[in-house]
């Protein structure tokens, strides 16, 4: 079983019951010295390293491998999924993997921060579509 720091659309039940099916436990985490923005004419962000900045987000536990993989599909070519350590709202320090945009891609990354309230209210209805 994988954890996976999430921080973007996969937040939104939504958005993850579409790609996995399955009970989620959910927990608040923070990943630091990570930036979180809007990835140019997309709905959706993007993460990269980036010192003093943090992310604030979500881990999901247990995830099976073929929940792994499914969602490997839905992050595309332009994200790697790698290793990172995240602390919770408890202070806990849990390692876990996270989508992190590859560096050949960040010239498609606007400056503009990603809202996931703005997300829901301006994407969320029509993002399957």
């Amino acid at each position: 079983m994988s954890s996976l720091f999430v921080y973007g659309t996969l937040m939104n039940d939504e958005v993850l019951n579409a790609v996995v099916l399955g009970e989620f436990k959910k927990q608040v985490a923070t990943l630091h010295h990570y930036r979180r923005v809007s990835v140019l004419n997309a709905a959706y962000p993007a993460i990269y390293p980036h010192a003093n900045s943090e992310v604030v987000g979500q881990i999901i536990h247990n995830l099976k491998p073929d929940q792994v993989a499914a969602l490997d599909h839905y992050e595309s070519d332009t994200y790697q999924r790698l290793p990172v350590s995240v602390l919770t709202d408890e202070g806990k320090t849990v390692s876990c993997d996270a989508y992190v945009f590859k560096p050949e891609y960040l010239h498609l990354l606007s400056d503009e921060a990603w809202s996931n309230q703005e997300f829901r209210r301006t994407h969320l209805p029509n993002y399957f579509d």
